[in-house]
């Protein structure tokens, strides 16, 4: 997940009160902190993101000087939500975290640093803030669900609609459709008006035979008998 890092130094951060510069080359990002060893100081900054962390250096314990003791607010800066108060070594201790907030909502917020020490020989030295910003891509778990949810009633609907829509269609393929103003008399006579011709049957009579006259007597053989005169 993106990451933003503030500097000490940038503008969108507000001072209030007796803040003096500081930095270390090599050891603090960007070579410079800014300090208060007045109580009363306060720091502020807007952002928008899901989780906000404060990073500083904690003085070591050879000079003389005490721990310093800091307060870190979120939108309310009457109640806070953390007090930092750490334990001073023989070494400073660089790149330190000093506050890390809860879960955020994705909205704008506030955060507040207050120096509440009442010794002017402790020293808060701010190094950097590291945001979580808002991801504008994440949609809500409601929407989320609401939306798998709703696919599946709409797949289901649809499921049922062409079933329905194919049992209709079956029902119309089976079905034999007979015209309301078709009496049973009529489509009798309709059916037997669609049987095949009956043909009757004749004879012929034989009396009947062409003449033969029209033949030519050239084609006509006369045939003579004679009796035979064995006969007796």
């Amino acid at each position: 997940m993106t990451t933003i890092i503030l500097d000490d130094r940038d503008p969108k951060i507000s001072y209030k009160g007796q803040w003096l510069p500081g930095g270390i080359r090599d050891l603090e990002y960007a070579a410079t902190t800014t300090g208060s060893n007045t109580l009363g100081d306060l720091a502020s900054f807007t952002f928008t993101g899901t989780k906000i962390s404060v990073w500083g250096t904690v003085d070591n314990n050879l000079t003389g000087r005490v721990a310093p003791t800091s307060a870190y607010f979120v939108d309310n800066p009457s109640l806070p939500l953390s007090t930092f108060l750490p334990t001073m070594q023989t070494n400073a201790l660089h790149l330190h975290n000093f506050f890390q907030s809860d879960e955020l909502s994705p909205t704008s917020h506030t955060l507040f640093i207050k120096n509440i020490g009442s010794n002017s020989n402790s020293y808060i030295w701010i190094d950097y803030i590291l945001i979580t910003p808002s991801d504008s891509n994440k949609l809500p778990v409601g929407l989320i669900v609401g939306a798998i949810l709703g696919g599946f009633g709409f797949f289901a609907i649809l499921v049922v609609a062409v079933v329905l829509f194919l049992r209709k269609k079956g029902r119309q393929y089976n079905k034999l459709t007979v015209p309301n103003n078709l009496s049973e008399s009529s489509l009798s006579s309709q059916i037997a008006d669609s049987q095949p011709p009956q043909y009757q049957s004749f004879t012929v009579d034989s009396s009947l035979a062409y003449p033969r006259d029209h033949l030519p007597s050239s084609k006509i053989e006369h045939i003579t008998v004679s009796s035979p005169s064995n006969l007796t």
